[in-house]
């Protein structure tokens, strides 16, 4: 799967559906570790880049999400947000709706990953995703920079066979690599704050 240093990028909201495929029991997940679970032992792991939009409602969800964003940028992890909106559609009844999504999560982390390439600041390139809109983003690095790697490691149930095809090498992440990267029940912000799993996500 290659060597040397290794900069993972995470599709925040494509693993999130992933990992709801097996319930909400390991949403509390702990990205560091899972990554260091599929290092090889001559890599090291640089830096883990968790890319994502705040939802906007309903409040639970909000604050749960948050809280889990400020527990992974403690952690370390470098947290890039896009924005979640709408696009307005119009329907026949000549009402203007608006349908809710996530936005730019493809385009920065795209952009990141050829930003890293461009600088060699990876030699081996994580890329948590199922999602085949990141099919061009591993063949600009195959065909820019050849010495570097891209390893996909696909979350639960979100397998593309068109991002497997192209990439140096591809993983599904496995239940028990999930159940063995939890945070703690609680964690300890720097600035003195404790935030500790939801009840809602242990089943």
């Amino acid at each position: 799967m290659g060597s040397g240093r290794v900069i993972a990028y995470v599709d925040g909201y494509n693993l999130y559906f992933g990992l709801k495929a097996k319930g909400r029991r390991y949403l509390w997940l702990d990205l560091k570790a899972l990554m260091y679970r599929y290092l090889l032992e001559n890599q090291s792991l640089v830096q883990v880049k968790y890319f994502t939009s705040r939802i906007q409602s309903p409040r639970e969800s909000v604050l749960r999400q948050s809280r889990y964003i400020d527990v992974l940028r403690e952690s370390g992890v470098a947290i890039i947000e896009g924005r979640h909106g709408g696009d307005p559609l119009r329907c026949e009844c000549g009402r203007t709706i608006s349908m809710p999504g996530e936005k730019m999560t493809d385009v920065n982390i795209a952009l990141e990953v050829a930003r890293d390439s461009f600088r060699s600041d990876f030699d081996t390139a994580f890329l948590v995703t199922g999602d085949s809109d990141q099919v061009p983003t591993v063949g600009l690095v195959r065909e820019v920079s050849p010495a570097q790697r891209v390893v996909v490691l696909f979350p639960p149930e979100r397998v593309s066979k068109h991002l497997k095809s192209v990439a140096h090498a591809a993983l599904n992440i496995n239940e028990a690599s999930l159940r063995e990267s939890q945070f703690p029940e609680s964690v300890k912000l720097g600035s003195g704050v404790t935030i500790r799993r939801p009840d809602h996500w242990r089943s």
